[in-house]
């Protein structure tokens, strides 16, 4: 799994490096831990069903997609409630 911060820092989560695999809830666990990041504050990409539900499960926004163009259209409305949210207030 790979994590980018705010600055676009970017944090790469090997399997055999932290003794974990997805779909373990653990490993979301432990990602958002070393983040010192709450579920409500992550989003998770993934082809695969099994893991998008233990994602959600752990209360982390989790989108399925088998092509890059959900997840482009996933980040364009993010954008746009973004601009929304900060242009009203």
């Amino acid at each position: 799994m790979i994590h980018y911060d705010e600055q676009g820092t970017e944090t790469r989560y090997l399997s055999n490096e932290i003794g974990m695999r997805k779909p373990e809830p653990r490993v979301f666990e432990f990602i958002l831990d070393q983040h010192k990041c709450e579920p409500s504050q992550a989003v998770y990409f993934d082809d695969l069903k099994e893991n998008v539900y233990i994602a959600n499960r752990l209360g982390i926004e989790a989108v399925l997609f088998d092509d890059d163009s959900k997840a482009k259209l996933w980040w364009k409305r993010w954008q746009a409630a973004v601009y929304e949210s900060v242009s009203t207030n």
